[in-house]
């Protein structure tokens, strides 16, 4: 098992990710809430080796936003990173 961490490209991208995903109630929020929001499994990926081998894995959704960098918000940046790892391995 193996988890694949993903990141947003802009407020704008995550608020149309979620409306895509059925959650409109995360699409009109703002940099604040996206500080704030949980890691997310989005997919479920299988990969095959060259032998031939299937390996199962987890798309995960950080939610971390580079706009949380431009604002001084380095420590919820860094901590996306760590839950979104966290979350990948407890449901891996």
């Amino acid at each position: 098992m193996f988890g694949l961490i993903g990141h947003l490209t802009s407020l704008e991208h995550a608020q149309s990710v979620a409306r895509e995903l059925g959650y409109p109630e995360y699409a009109d929020q703002g940099l604040d809430f996206w500080c704030s929001a949980p890691p997310q499994i989005v997919d479920t990926i299988t990969v095959t080796s060259a032998t031939g081998q299937q390996i199962q894995g987890r798309y995960v959704e950080s939610c971390f936003l580079p706009e949380m960098l431009a604002t001084r918000r380095i420590k919820a940046a860094t901590r996306k990173i760590i839950n979104a790892m966290a979350h990948a391995q407890k449901h891996g």
